[in-house]
């Protein structure tokens, strides 16, 4: 603003002319004109009209550098960061500023050549170096700047250099997770080292590989030491993570100085681990029903609830998952199981003659079911009929006595459901036919205390029998069980032994080694001691094993070690207590059971289907097994079958390829036998899985398939009657039974058990050769025999005479 006075002869013309060719150079930062455009008015008093509107060649001064709140940068400054702050004078009219720094001093190269714009109306300006522009250590760098007008016609140059020389290093090497790592567990420790001390550290977690300078900061923290526990909570199931550690110095009073950083490492939480279905598989027949599933899981990942298990009848689409909130309502076509291990019977009986589909997935309770990824369909058809839940009483047995008033009665179901329910009775009578004493239904779990009411219908010194079936829906009950006796005390004496709880290995736990270290729980005010028994047979009777049996001697600790184990072999184990004081003895657990990994050794299998008697009702039999752990080497497997228990004169197929067989032409109404090794390669041979039965049958037809069910139960009288020295007996059933035939004398005392299984609905006949459960024969006489078949009982009389 104000008046431009031109004095001289000239023209206005010439005024104009040297106005364009001046040099306006602003030294003063509060100059008016300076970095902008003036307008010049030329008069001559009368024609003001012309003018001058431009200005060239205007130059602005180069910036003063600053070591201003940055003294550990000043020029000549050693030490320094090496993602410094460099920092200048602002200049008056400067619409940005050229950076350039260099290990050269003349800058005939540059490591950093960058514009920075000028912002509003600071005193300074400056440059923060980032993380990918860090310097080396212990390096001596040169930095300027110029300050950069608008126009391109203004001019300026680069003020003069200082120097800085870098700190030396102290990388930290990450060590631990290694990179890439899946985690696991709820809480990881991150380790580094340094070789330094007087350090302190940045550590950082980050979603984005671009840190630290983008992404979300996942977790951060200062530490002075080498590791830094995290909380696992923080991460995303089945996502990436980058960590990086930076290291500073220890100044009082000041912010550090970065000295180096990490590389980043990465690593991931496991996502939900993909599963397979390993049996029944590729359309194998299967003759248990409801069938039990085996599928594996290609990762491990802690955070898994439950598995989802749907299957479909042949023609028939997948159901989906229906469910409130995120619990899963267990209906017919799919259902859950919180079960830890890789298994579980189908929950609901199966149509037989159909063939079925089904698959698994591992699910996060957290997550939605409809987010689940399933496994490939698998099938398996179904042989028959339905058969029922079996199951079998473990304690108390044998005319034990119970030593309380109130005692607990133990048992196990044929097969397992993630819910099930049970029907209890006591009675005085042996056979069940008069009014039980006690009565309990709808038992949620496998055994069951009476209560201080139904034990006051018992009388002490009396031997009773008890029985129990089970069911899936608490209405469709299977057989009665065969039942177990006991002699009741009405007073609970010191001699009242709690039963431990098996708690490791349990349930088909996978164990990586051959000596694993067995742990049962167990709550008694008095002192116990303690007595294992494993075996890799699962039959048992009672309290002990029948066959392959091995035991620890009595000791006092809660935990035993098995040594000498075959890798790739399953054993079943349980323990029992007794008072340390009277060493009275108290009932076996339940039994419990692993498999020790096989690595690349052969793998004992595990009979799959048709196990303990299962009546196929065919002269055709498809044998299935499964592997119970995986081994590292292909396997072939030798398959034995016989009519004997011993396997005397068993028929052999060797080098199968595939986990099942079918074995045609077998004799009707039959008991086989049969057990199957895998082998290596290599020529490692497994031992052979523990023998298991199946019966042919009696209903074989020329065409197997057509079987006639009878309408009705029934027992029919023996023939011949009287008899020497065989009779035979028959029955017959409308459905699936756990049947009961047995042989007493005429004072009610058993003589022989000829039948005592789970039969499928059909007509049979059973010879009775006259000798007792000993094998002794028996003296000539009035007999009677008696069948239970569900709740069907009926009794008849016969004459043996010599």
């Amino acid at each position: 603003t104000g008046t431009l006075v031109l004095t001289g002869t000239s023209s206005v013309a010439n005024y104009q002319a040297a106005l364009r060719s001046v040099t306006y150079s602003n030294t003063n930062a509060a100059a008016t004109f300076g970095g902008r455009t003036i307008l010049f008015k030329v008069s001559d008093g009368t024609d003001e009209s012309a003018q001058v509107s431009r200005v060239v060649n205007v130059v602005l001064p180069p910036p003063t550098l600053s070591s201003v709140s940055l003294p550990t940068q000043a020029n000549n400054s050693v030490g320094v960061s090496i993602v410094p702050t460099i920092r200048w004078y602002s200049v008056w009219g400067a619409a940005s500023y050229t950076v350039e720094l260099s290990d050269d001093p003349t800058f005939a190269t540059t490591i950093l050549d960058t514009t920075i714009i000028h912002t509003g109306h600071p005193a300074f300006h400056s440059y923060k170096f980032h993380y990918n522009e860090r310097l080396s250590n212990s390096t001596l760098y040169y930095w300027r700047v110029k300050a950069n007008h608008a126009n391109a016609l203004y001019s300026s140059s680069f003020s003069g250099s200082w120097n800085i020389i870098t700190i030396t290093p102290a990388n930290p090497y990450l060590t631990h997770p290694v990179n890439g790592a899946i985690l696991s567990g709820n809480t990881t420790s991150f380790y580094w080292y340094s070789g330094q001390v007087g350090v302190k550290y940045l550590f950082y977690i980050s979603s984005d590989p671009a840190f630290p300078g983008g992404g979300a900061t996942i977790f951060a923290d200062t530490t002075t030491n080498n590791t830094i526990t995290v909380n696992n909570s923080l991460f995303t199931q089945g996502a990436t993570y980058y960590w990086m550690v930076i290291a500073k110095t220890i100044t009082v009073g000041v912010p550090g100085v970065v000295i180096d950083y990490s590389n980043p490492w990465q690593f991931s939480m496991p996502g939900l681990p993909q599963v397979v279905g390993y049996y029944p598989t590729g359309g194998v027949t299967i003759y248990n029903n409801p069938p039990t599933l085996y599928w594996y899981s290609l990762g491990y990942n802690p955070k898994v609830t439950e598995y989802i298990v749907r299957y479909r009848r042949a023609g028939s689409a997948m159901l989906g998952p229906v469910y409130g909130g995120n619990s899963l309502s267990n209906t017919q076509g799919i259902f859950s199981t919180t079960n830890i291990n890789t298994f579980s019977a189908i929950p609901f009986a199966l149509d037989g003659g159909y063939q079925y589909f089904w698959q698994v997935a591992s699910r996060d309770g957290g997550t939605a079911l409809d987010n689940t990824s399933y496994s490939p369909e698998e099938s398996f058809f179904v042989y028959g009929n339905p058969t029922f839940i079996v199951c079998y009483p473990t304690y108390p047995s044998g005319g034990a006595t119970t030593y309380t008033a109130t005692p607990t009665f133990y048992w196990y179901p044929s097969v397992y459901s993630p819910v099930m329910y049970y029907q209890l009775q006591i009675n005085e009578d042996a056979t069940f036919t008069n009014a039980a004493e006690v009565t309990q239904t709808a038992i949620p779990t496998s055994s069951y205390t009476i209560t201080g009411g139904q034990a006051s219908a018992l009388t002490a010194g009396t031997t009773y029998y008890w029985r129990v079936r089970g069911s899936l829906d608490g209405t469709n009950w299977g057989s009665w069980s065969t039942g177990a006796s006991f002699v009741h005390s009405s007073t609970t004496t010191a001699a009242s032994i709690a039963t431990p709880y098996p708690v490791s290995p349990t349930s088909g736990t996978v164990v990586g080694v051959t000596n694993p270290t067995l742990t049962w729980s167990v709550y008694s005010a008095d002192p116990l001691q303690f007595m294992v028994t494993w075996a890799t047979n699962p039959a048992f009777t009672g309290d002990t094993f029948t066959s392959e049996v091995d035991h620890s001697g009595w000791m006092s600790s809660n935990s035993f070690v098995l040594n000498g184990l075959t890798a790739g072999a399953t054993y079943y184990w349980q323990v029992k207590a007794r008072l340390a004081t009277t060493l009275v003895e108290g009932a076996w657990s339940t039994v419990a059971w692993f498999t020790t990994a096989a690595g690349s050794a052969s793998v004992v299998p595990v009979a799959g289907s048709p196990v303990n008697g299962t009546p196929i009702n065919s002269t055709t039999a498809v044998l299935s097994w499964l592997l119970p752990t995986k081994s590292t080497s292909a396997l072939k497997y030798d398959v034995q079958y016989s009519k004997t228990a011993d396997f005397s004169n068993a028929q052999a197929i060797r080098s199968l390829e595939k986990e099942n067989i079918e074995i045609k032409n077998l004799d009707k109404n039959s008991v086989y036998y049969w057990r199957v090794s895998s082998t290596t390669n290599s020529g490692l041979t497994s031992n052979y899985s523990a023998p298991t039965s199946f019966n042919t049958g009696k209903n074989v037809t020329a065409v197997e398939e057509e079987v006639v069910i009878p309408t009705k139960f029934s027992l029919e009288q023996n023939y011949p009657n009287p008899f020497n020295p065989t009779t035979l007996i028959s029955y017959a059933l409308p459905s699936n039974s756990f049947v009961t035939l047995k042989v007493y004398d005429m004072l009610g005392r058993e003589i022989k058990t000829l039948v005592s299984k789970e039969v499928a609905a059909g007509s049979y006949s059973v010879n009775w050769n006259g000798d007792d459960n000993f094998g002794n024969k028996v003296s000539t006489g009035a007999y009677v025999y008696r069948i239970t078949a569900g709740d069907f009982v009926s009794v008849k009389k016969m004459l043996l005479i010599k």
